[in-house]
C-alpha cells in the first residue's frame, strides 16, 4: 500500500508523543513494505507557502514552510492556501489510503480534501483538540473543563484577537466545531487509543454519529525490565519523564514533596526540558530545598541508570494513552498516576491513583510508599490492566483497518457509480 501519515508536527523540530508515535507507525509500515510517506506542518517561516520534501533517514517527509506560525490564541479553523497545497501534493502522489494523526498547524478539513480526492481515509484522535479550542480541555483559571460540546463555554475561555467581539468569536467556534465534526464524520475509520477515551469523548458529544474504534496505542520504546534498586537507607527515588509542561503536572510532584512530614526521604529525577522559560523557573524555585535532580533533553535508553523506585506522571489531561507508562511497565517501575484519563484504567495492580490535580493526595500515596511495608514490592509484582502492546502487533491492526477503509471506499464508490 500506498500510505500518507498526516501529522500536525514531525520531528526533529518538535518530539512529542504524538510526533513519536507517528514516527515509528510509518517506518515499522516501511519496514513491512508499504510506501509510506509523511505530510507534516512545521514553525518554518518563507515569503509564501511551499512544500518542501526531505529524506529523513529514509523516511520521506514533506514540510508545509511559509503558513502561519502557531498561533498565541487556537488553531485557525481553515486555511486555504493549505488546502491548495495539500490538494497538490495527494493529486500527484495518489495514495492508497490517508492516516490523519493531527490538524493543527495545517488546516481543518483534511479529510474533505481526500474525500475529494476519493482517497480512503483513516483518523486518530490522540487528544481532546476536536473537542476543545485551547487543545486539552484545560481552562485559562486551570480547570478542567468537562462540559459537552453543546454547553462548553469556550466563549469565556478562548483568547482572542485584540478588538474581537462575541459575535466573531462565536461564529468561528461554531465553524470550527461543525468542521471537525463533518471531517470525523467523512472518515472511513475513527480510531481512539483507549475505552477511557471513547467513553470522555461520548460524554462530550463528540461521538454523536461516529463509529469510534478502539486501538491501542502501539509501543514506541523498549526498554529492558530493570532489577528491583536497592533501597539501603537511601531516600525514595521518585522519576518524572516527559514534557516539562504545565498541563502534564511535574510541578504536582515537587508540591507533594513539600507535603511530606520529611521530604529528605525522597529524591525527585525529572527528565525532559522545560517548553516553556516562565514553568522552567517555577519548577526550579519548588525544588528549593528538596533533593531534585533535573537530568534534562533524554532519551529512554537513558532512564534505567537512574535506578527509580516509583515513577508519577501527575497529568492533568484527560491523558488517551500514555507512552510513559508503557516505558514504566517495561522497566518494571511503579507508578502513581493521576485518577483522570487512560493511566488511572491502565494501572491494574502495578501503581496508585491519586486525585488529578491535588498535590496533597499524591503526597498521601507516596507517603504510603515510604510507610506501608512491602508495598513497594507488591507494586513491582503487580499487574497493568492495559500492559504495553508491541508496536509490530499494532501497526498489523492498522493494516487491516487501511484495508477495510480501502475496501469500504470503494463499495461507496461502485455505489455512486450504479446509481448514475
Amino acid at each position: 500500500m500506498k500510505i500518507v501519515q498526516i501529522v500536525h508536527e514531525f520531528m526533529p523540530e518538535f518530539v512529542g508523543g504524538t510526533e513519536l508515535y507517528c514516527n515509528a507507525v510509518a517506518r515499522e509500515l516501511a519496514s513491512r513494505g508499504h510506501e509510506c510517506v509523511v505530510l507534516t506542518g512545521t514553525q518554518e517561516s518563507r515569503p509564501a507557502p511551499e512544500l518542501v520534501t526531505v529524506d529523513q533517514e529514509g523516511l520521506l517527509v514533506t514540510r508545509l514552510v511559509g503558513s502561519l506560525p502557531w498561533p498565541d490564541r487556537w488553531s485557525p479553523v481553515y486555511r486555504p492556501e493549505v488546502e491548495w497545497l495539500t490538494l497538490d501534493y495527494l493529486t500527484k502522489l495518489r495514495p492508497d489510503v490517508v492516516h490523519v494523526q493531527h490538524w493543527p498547524r495545517l488546516t481543518i478539513n483534511l479529510v474533505a480534501i481526500c474525500k475529494s480526492l476519493r482517497i480512503p481515509t483513516v483518523v486518530t484522535l490522540h487528544d481532546l483538540w476536536a473537542t476543545c479550542p485551547r487543545g486539552n480541555r484545560l481552562r485559562w483559571d486551570g480547570r478542567f473543563c468537562t462540559d459537552p460540546l453543546s454547553t462548553a463555554p469556550c466563549l469565556s475561555c478562548v483568547v482572542r484577537k485584540e478588538g474581537e467581539t462575541d459575535e466573531e468569536v462565536a461564529r468561528e467556534l461554531g465553524l470550527r466545531q461543525q468542521m471537525i465534526a463533518e471531517e470525523l464524520r467523512h472518515a472511513d475509520r475513527v480510531l481512539i487509543p483507549s475505552e477511557a477515551q471513547k467513553a470522555f469523548l461520548a460524554q462530550l458529544g463528540q461521538a454523536q454519529g461516529v463509529r469510534l474504534q478502539v486501538i491501542p496505542h502501539g509501543s514506541i520504546s523498549s526498554l529492558p525490565r530493570s532489577g528491583s534498586p536497592d533501597g539501603g537507607s537511601g531516600p525514595l527515588r521518585i522519576g518524572y519523564w516527559g514534557a516539562l509542561v504545565s498541563w502534564k503536572g511535574p510541578h504536582l510532584l515537587l508540591e507533594a514533596f513539600h507535603h511530606l512530614p520529611d521530604p529528605s526521604r525522597v529524591e525527585g529525577h525529572l527528565f525532559g526540558h522545560p517548553m516553556e522559560p516562565d514553568y522552567g523557573s517555577h519548577l526550579n524555585a519548588l525544588a528549593t530545598g528538596l533533593r531534585v535532580i533535573f537530568h534534562g533533553p533524554f532519551s529512554p535508553a537513558d532512564l534505567p541508570g537512574a535506578e527509580l523506585h516509583l515513577a508519577v506522571f501527575p497529568s492533568l489531561c484527560h491523558e488517551s494513552h500514555s507512552f510513559v507508562l508503557d516505558e514504566a511497565f517495561q522497566l518494571g517501575v511503579p507508578a502513581i498516576v493521576s485518577d483522570r484519563g487512560a493511566p488511572a484504567s491502565r494501572i491494574g495492580s502495578a501503581g496508585l491513583t491519586f486525585k488529578a490535580g491535588d498535590a496533597r493526595d499524591l503526597a498521601v500515596q507516596i507517603r504510603r510508599v515510604l510507610d506501608e511495608p512491602d508495598l513497594l514490592e507488591r507494586l513491582r509484582r503487580g499487574t497493568p490492566t492495559a500492559p504495553p502492546v508491541p508496536l509490530e502487533i499494532h501497526v498489523a491492526q492498522l493494516e487491516e483497518v487501511y484495508r477495510q477503509a480501502i475496501a469500504a471506499a470503494e463499495v461507496a464508490q461502485c455505489a455512486v457509480e450504479e446509481r448514475w
